[in-house]
């Protein structure tokens, strides 16, 4: 009997008992049904190395307790239906400092880390959100959420002692544009992903 042919009740209780064996068919004591999955990363947030198109999802500044003042990006990965599809990546980068009166640290007086984190900025600026030199004096932060471009990840471990972790580092971004002008048509975005970083330096 089909089940447009039962009475409510009847259907019911054909669902209930259906649901029963469907149950009774997993074993309580194997709940992986057999399969080997000693080798699944038990790491949430790893990415593997590779170029990946992602959003922009949050950008701010904040100063800590030392004065020091960082732009915090967030991105998520945007590949549907492959395995790292919105998983998020995010990057550090130390900027300049205001002084006791509010007022810009002038570039002569800046540190060897600001000098470093500005270099690393401006490239974000002008190759992953591809703007111009006189467009970059006009960036903030609200103008980059919804931002697309394309991240390259590479796996680098802590550099603190005893810490055996790995963590996925955005070495490069770049935009739809600058990504679309360079041939990655002969191979995987993971080979993109190499070409890419030994053009920029990483």
């Amino acid at each position: 009997m089909d089940e447009w042919q039962l009475s409510d009740d009847e259907l019911t209780e054909y669902q209930e008992k259906k649901e029963k064996a469907m149950v009774e068919e997993f074993d309580d004591d194997d709940i992986f049904g057999g399969l080997d999955v000693s080798d699944v990363s038990d790491d949430p947030f790893k990415v593997d190395d590779d170029t990946y198109p992602c959003e922009v999802t949050s950008c701010k500044v904040e100063t800590n307790e030392m004065g020091k003042r960082y732009l915090y990006l967030n991105w998520k990965i945007n590949t549907p239906g492959e395995p790292f599809d919105k998983v998020g990546l995010r990057n550090r980068l130390e900027i300049f400092p205001f002084d006791a009166n509010g007022k810009p640290v002038p570039k002569e007086l800046w540190d060897a880390d600001v000098i470093r984190g500005m270099a690393n900025f401006m490239k974000l600026l002008r190759e992953g959100f591809d703007l111009s030199e006189g467009e970059r004096n006009k960036f903030s932060p609200k103008m980059a959420v919804g931002t697309e471009m394309y991240c390259v990840v590479k796996n680098r471990p802590s550099k603190t002692e005893g810490d055996t972790r790995v963590f996925a580092n955005v070495v490069a971004t770049l935009s739809p544009r600058l990504f679309a002008e360079r041939d990655t048509s002969n191979g995987s975005r993971g080979q993109a992903a190499d070409q890419v970083a030994s053009d920029l330096g990483m």
